[in-house]
């Protein structure tokens, strides 16, 4: 997955990501256990932009919507698309 995020972040021109493995350790059940939740995703990609508005005008670029269903393919070997989340934040 490294290698496709590589793939966003340069054709976004995104100014830096990250990709956190979540820990396969007994502290994480203990923390899963305690309020009865999930299991918690294998990892997490997060991706920063300057202008996140910019972004927009990528979605009319054939060349990007043809990178992201690539993309969207390779994951679909992987992710669990109805346990997983996309969403966008502010720092």
């Amino acid at each position: 997955m490294h290698t496709h995020a590589q793939r966003i972040v340069n054709y976004t021109d995104a100014v830096a990501y990250r990709l956190s493995l979540t820990l396969k350790i007994g502290a994480n059940v203990g923390l899963q256990e305690e309020r009865e939740g999930m299991e918690p995703f294998d990892g997490m990609i997060e991706v920063w932009w300057e202008d996140g508005s910019k972004l927009a005008a990528l979605k009319e670029s054939d060349s990007f919507n043809k990178l992201l269903e690539e993309i969207t393919e390779l994951q679909r070997e992987f992710v669990d698309f109805s346990r997983s989340s996309r969403f966008f934040t502010e720092d």
